[in-house]
C-alpha cells in the first residue's frame, strides 16, 4: 500500500522582545545554544498555545473556531438532553460520538477523555 500523506516540517527562529514566554518545571527561563549562542526557547506547546488564543481573538468568528475539550461527553450529550428530553442523553452521546469515530471515555470526574 502506498502512503500518499505528505509531512511539512517547520523550523523556524523568530525574535521576540526580552520576556520570560516559556519556563521549565524549576521555573526557569527554557534555553537552547544555537549557532554557538544561548538563546531563549520556546516550546512548541507554548506556540501552538499562542496560535490557537491568536485564532479565536483576532483572525476568525467565535463559531467558526473549535473548541478543545475533555468534557465532549458532557457536551454532546447536554445538547441531545435539549433536542430530546425523554432520551438517555449519556448513552446516546457516547454511541454517536463512537460512531464518529471519536474515542472519548468518561474519566472518573464525570469528564471525557479524547
Amino acid at each position: 500500500m502506498k502512503n500518499n500523506r505528505l509531512y511539512v516540517d517547520f523550523h523556524v527562529l523568530q525574535t521576540v522582545p526580552p520576556s520570560c514566554v516559556n519556563r521549565d518545571d524549576t521555573g526557569s527561563p527554557k534555553t537552547a545554544v544555537y549557532g554557538g549562542t544561548v538563546r531563549a526557547r520556546v516550546s512548541s506547546q507554548a506556540w501552538k498555545r499562542a496560535i490557537r488564543a491568536m485564532f479565536r481573538e483576532e483572525l476568525l468568528d467565535p463559531s467558526q473556531v473549535g473548541e478543545r475539550t475533555k468534557k465532549i461527553v458532557a457536551m454532546v450529550a447536554q445538547e441531545i438532553a435539549r433536542l430530546a428530553p425523554g432520551q438517555d442523553a449519556d448513552k446516546l452521546a457516547e454511541r454517536v460520538l463512537k460512531d464518529a469515530g471519536i474515542s472519548a471515555t468518561k474519566a472518573k470526574t464525570g469528564q471525557a477523555e479524547c
